[in-house]
């Protein structure tokens, strides 16, 4: 609900003061964190540069944290922390040795789906106060182990990881109106969802013979583990795209989405995709009323995009789901189509809160065009419940195992 803009005149305020300050912030966000700060008067310089090191005020990738992990800073401020919630990682490790040396520090996200993504970063703050150098990827295990060995009292503010504690914060989350009213006070009406079903999905038998035909094998002789598919090329097959071909077998989804399109007369649209060989195929369907936005787009061509879809120039922006889906303000459109189901419940809601945003003042439609029986209606299922990536890893892991019995 702005976030950079809060943060903005926070980093002004200790400029102010004279104290350094480090913005940390995924690649796509940096330039809207610079436009935001310079509008009020603060120039953020690039830390990892030589030239701009030694501003008051710098920003900085999660990936160039290395550049500056020496630095000593009053003020860091971390957005998108669920980013760096995997304390074990290499960036969480970089990014703590920095917060650890600073006086305040600032986390912010605005992904809180549930109670397991708050004391992720809530046990990452107290994590901030142990003298251990490395804390194992599992926080929850090592809270227990050491607050077992220390007797500490299982509450909310250290002990979060616990039964006790998840119940209690899920509790206080759920007493906590604050969100309802900041969308009540600035006027952003409801978001409806609709679902609509296609059959798009590529036979998952054929794959398996024609697997087995190309390695000389007996189909009925095959070992039921044997062949079965990685989740994201299951997701694929769903889709109607071939993975390893890198061609659209079933053109379903487009036709779909072409459809809801020509519904909609003349309101602009996002699609959100996943897969830049699916994405190209939809851009190229709707012509020259679309731009392409995908993760190999260079930051020109992708603010000229954005550009022009924000003036009206373009009706249509196709974009995947990792490129764009945080921090940037899309609310002139009112419509978004979700082409590619996908199971990480933070990239979902990122990129439903594209149109969902302050100053948006029509009432918002998503649609999502899944494929019947395949695959893409577990992953409802997994959002719908709001696993963790782990555990819908596992879920979908096990469905795969079910459809692949079943096309043997």
């Amino acid at each position: 609900m702005g976030k950079t803009y809060v943060g903005a005149r926070m980093v002004a305020k200790e400029v102010g003061r004279n104290h350094r300050v480090l913005v940390v912030a995924p690649p796509s966000l940096c330039r809207a964190w610079k436009d935001e700060c310079a509008s009020i008067g603060v120039i953020l310089g690039d830390a990892w540069k030589k030239k701009g090191k030694d501003a008051v005020a710098t920003i900085c990738t999660y990936d160039r944290l290395k550049y500056v992990v020496t630095e000593k800073y009053d003020l860091v401020i971390a957005d998108e922390a669920h980013r760096i919630k995997n304390y074990s990682s290499q960036r969480g490790k970089r990014f703590r040795t920095i917060a650890t040396r600073a006086d305040q520090l600032l986390m912010m996200t605005g992904t809180l789906t549930n109670y397991r993504d708050a004391s992720e970063l809530l046990n990452y703050l107290w994590c901030l106060g142990t003298e251990k150098d490395e804390i194992p990827s599992r926080i929850t295990e090592y809270h227990e182990n050491y607050c077992r060995k220390k007797r500490v009292s299982a509450n909310a503010e250290v002990w979060v990881s616990t039964p006790t504690g998840q119940r209690l914060l899920n509790n206080a989350i759920k007493r906590n109106a604050r969100f309802r009213k900041l969308r009540e006070e600035m006027d952003v009406p409801d978001l409806v969802e609709e679902l609509r079903y296609v059959d798009s999905g590529i036979d998952l038998t054929k794959k398996v013979i024609d697997a087995a035909n190309a390695l000389n094998l007996d189909y009925e002789q095959i070992d039921i583990n044997y062949g079965q598919p990685h989740i994201t090329h299951a997701l694929m097959m769903a889709n109607g795209y071939d993975h390893e071909d890198r061609v659209m077998q079933n053109t379903a989804k487009i036709e779909a989405i072409k459809d809801v399109l020509e519904d909609l007369g003349d309101e602009q649209c996002i699609v959100w995709v996943y897969w830049r060989g699916f994405a190209e195929a939809v851009a190229t369907a709707l012509g020259t009323e679309c731009r392409l936005i995908y993760g190999g787009t260079s930051p020109k061509q992708k603010d000229d995009a954005i550009a022009e879809f924000k003036a009206g120039t373009v009706k249509y922006l196709v974009a995947s789901i990792g490129s764009i889906a945080e921090g940037h303000n899309l609310q002139n459109c009112r419509y978004s189509i979700v082409a590619n189901q996908w199971y990480d419940v933070i990239k979902d809601r990122q990129s439903r809160g594209r149109i969902e945003r302050a100053g948006q003042k029509q009432g918002m439609v998503q649609i999502r065009i899944v494929a019947e029986g395949t695959l893409e209606e577990d992953v409802m299922t997994v959002l719908n419940r709001k696993m963790s990536l782990h555990e819908a890893q596992t879920f979908l892991n096990k469905r795969i195992d079910v459809r692949y019995r079943n096309a043997r």
